[in-house]
């Protein structure tokens, strides 16, 4: 055997395929469900809000998406939980995976207090996208209420991938469950005034979400804490601050917490400024496409998430036989369910546009963006799955560059280029450009996996 060579224990045989495939959709079954039900709920929330007019549905995906960046950098930091936590679980270091949990929440609890000064920076934010009075006035309310529930979305987070890392899917399910139907349940109280609550609207929607978060967030650390978890993953004596865990999810998650930051971001740029320049009824027709992608990617994110548990897992282990077989059927799964996806949004367009709006600007406008949706589905399976099982083996560093190159040269680059040269195409041009970048990105991550030195990491400290 050569240094190049994969370290596989030869005292294991290769399970079945079978077992495989149905290993990784119990796991990520939950994962899926959890992601479908926050799926329907913003849905609701969408519908909800849409109910207020065309100017308020017009502002809640910016203003979703400005959130989502203030988010995104906690989100990737604290996403590692999963790697660092399944990696310890096949060592069979239970006590650490504890104590990573722990570390996760004190991370995201300075984030989440770090971005309350972003409060007054909002309204010159959305005054400089410049998409009208009305607009602007939604979206600032929107935000500026919701940023009030960082700190306890990223504890949500930080938690809900500790209980995927020990393999305990379910957890984060059963609270997302909870959560989502409260949210439901407050922002239909809220937004409309109903059972003796004030009429909010806007304002109502972004209450309902914060008191949501906080409940989530309240419910995985009580499960957290509970006899099972604190004897076996040593959560009740884990509990200190430990500076060398700290460090390690720093320093494996400090590149995608830049990666979801530089991702996320650029979208917003390219909502907010390439197609809001062109009026309301692309940003509502844009809006549709976002929410339609929504429900393709959240089941792949979910066997994407599971992906990193049992990868993070089988390195833990020496398995690497094993985590390449899990690869392949995520990836067999990802391409079957998203390929499907695009089928749908290419044959049915018009009649799925028709279903958020009946504008005929809008849903004419919506049915070559969809076009372009179902384009790259293929690639985004792709690029989800090999993305995620990366990050398993703590492969985070040379994909991030990756990505923020492409976002930044194909993405936004490619955006600018396109408004300028074919201006005639309106949004659909800086849609070209999107879709030629995630189209990039599956064949980078494709390669990365089938040639990088993922399989030779060692993430943790031997002692």
């Amino acid at each position: 055997m050569t240094d190049s060579d994969p370290v596989v224990s030869p005292a294991c045989s290769n399970p079945r395929t079978r077992h495989i495939a149905l290993s990784l959709l119990v796991l990520a079954a939950p994962i899926i469900a959890s992601n479908i039900s926050r799926t329907v709920m913003n849905f609701v929330d969408f519908v909800m809000v849409s109910q207020l007019g065309t100017s308020a549905q017009a502002a809640v995906v910016p203003a979703s998406l400005v959130l989502w960046c203030s988010i995104s950098f906690g989100m990737g930091l604290v996403s590692v939980v999963n790697t660092v936590v399944a990696q310890s679980l096949g060592r069979g270091r239970y006590a650490d995976c504890g104590a990573y949990g722990w570390q996760g929440v004190y991370i995201s609890v300075v984030i989440g207090v770090l971005l309350l000064p972003l409060w007054w920076l909002v309204r010159p934010l959305f005054d400089l996208a410049g998409h009208g009075p009305q607009i602007i006035s939604l979206e600032v309310t929107y935000t500026q209420i919701s940023l009030l529930g960082m700190a306890p979305t990223i504890v949500a987070l930080a938690l809900s991938n500790f209980f995927t890392g020990v393999h305990r899917t379910t957890v984060g399910f059963v609270t997302a469950l909870i959560s989502n139907v409260f949210n439901i349940v407050a922002n239909y109280a809220l937004i409309f005034g109903h059972w003796g609550f004030p009429q909010l609207g806007m304002a109502g929607a972004a209450w309902g979400t914060v008191a949501a978060t906080v409940l989530h967030a309240l419910l995985l650390l009580v499960w957290f804490v509970m006899p099972y978890y604190g004897r076996t993953f040593q959560t009740w004596r884990t509990w200190r601050l430990h500076r060398n865990f700290v460090v390690d999810i720093c320093r494996i998650g400090l590149p995608p917490g830049v990666q979801f930051a530089g991702d996320i971001s650029t979208w917003a740029v390219f909502l907010l400024f390439f197609v809001g320049r062109f009026g309301e009824i692309h940003l509502a027709a844009t809006n549709i496409c976002f929410k339609l992608l929504e429900i393709s990617l959240m089941p792949a994110l979910g066997i994407g998430l599971a992906l990193t548990a049992v990868v993070g897992k089988s390195i833990g282990q020496n398995r690497l036989d094993l985590a390449r077989s899990y690869a392949r059927w995520g990836l067999l799964f990802n391409v079957t369910y998203m390929g499907l996806m695009g089928i749908v949004m290419a044959v049915l367009r018009y009649p799925l546009a028709s279903l958020f709006n009946d504008d005929p600007q809008v849903i004419r406008w919506a049915g070559p963006m969809m076009i372009l949706c179902a384009m790259f589905q293929f690639s985004d399976a792709v690029n989800i799955t090999y993305g995620h099982c990366l990050r398993g083996a703590g492969d985070t560093l040379w994909p991030a560059i990756a990505w923020l190159l492409s976002s930044i040269v194909l993405l936004i680059g490619g955006s600018l280029v396109m408004i300028n040269t074919f201006p005639q195409l309106a949004s659909i041009g800086p849609w070209i450009a999107g879709t030629v970048h995630i189209s990039a990105l599956g064949l980078v991550m494709c390669a990365r996996y089938r040639w990088g030195p993922w399989q030779r990491m060692q993430l943790l400290r031997s002692d």
